[in-house]
């Protein structure tokens, strides 16, 4: 970086924070989805959830992300695809 600190010498730094973000963002969601609804609706989902999780391993890589850093993970791992197939 050294003497520039202009915008342009930071894009590269904000667009890593951003996607960083995001799947954060991804992961929190996905999670409190799970774990902080009530009701038999959630309880069933969470059910679902559970079960699919122990059938397909990639639908775990999202909590990985809390211990390992997102940056870690496959960008697959924070589609709304995958989240729809977990909460399905």
């Amino acid at each position: 970086l050294g003497d520039d600190s202009s915008p342009a010498a930071f894009a590269s730094y904000g667009e890593e924070r951003r996607e960083r973000m995001r799947r954060l963002r991804f992961v929190a969601t996905l999670q409190s989805r799970l774990e902080n609804e009530f009701g038999e609706e959630a309880e069933a989902r969470r059910t679902r959830a559970y079960a699919r999780r122990a059938a397909d391993p990639v639908l775990t890589l999202p909590g990985l992300a809390t211990m390992l850093g997102p940056e870690k993970l496959p960008p697959a791992a924070f589609e709304d695809a995958l989240m729809g197939r977990t909460l399905a």
